[in-house]
């Protein structure tokens, strides 16, 4: 199976200002994760999420696939919306992919990502804890306040 790229609207042009590539949650209802482009050299993640059950990410890969499939280089930072592991499950591996932007987040969402992700490594979803251990996400997420963290450190 291919990428799906849905363009906004039938003149947008891949990645260009407006253009959203959807690599989740675009034929269901899990893996939410949506890339918009303010141009060809910038873009804006929307959630990094786990592919759950019978669904399967663009490239046919289950909840057994976590690595991200796709270019990051211009992903400038991650938005994310809330903290259910079909929207923020596969960060980790986004991280692992070289993203050290910023996380834009809610303080409440702050301090449950970490809670989440330490359950998805108990139950399973996400199986590779020294990858997650070792590309520092706890530096880029943990961080409660002002709605960011950097990965800078990673």
């Amino acid at each position: 199976m291919s990428e799906i790229a849905t363009p906004c609207t039938s003149s947008t042009s891949l990645n260009s200002p407006g253009h959203i590539t959807h690599h989740g949650a675009a034929t269901g209802v899990t893996g939410s994760c949506h890339q918009l482009f303010a141009d060809a050299h910038n873009s804006v993640l929307i959630d990094c999420g786990l592919f759950q059950g019978a669904e399967t990410s663009p490239g046919g890969r289950g909840q057994h696939g976590l690595h991200i499939e796709f270019d990051i280089s211009t992903v400038r930072a991650l938005v994310v919306t809330h903290v259910h592991i079909d929207h923020v499950g596969r960060i980790p591996y986004l991280i692992a992919a070289g993203f050290r932007g910023p996380i834009y987040r809610s303080e409440p969402s702050a301090e449950l990502l970490p809670l989440v992700l330490e359950d998805a490594l108990k139950i399973g979803f996400t199986q590779d804890r020294a990858l997650i251990e070792q590309e520092g996400l706890a530096e880029c997420v943990v961080v409660p306040g002002a709605g960011t963290s950097r990965c800078d450190s990673a």
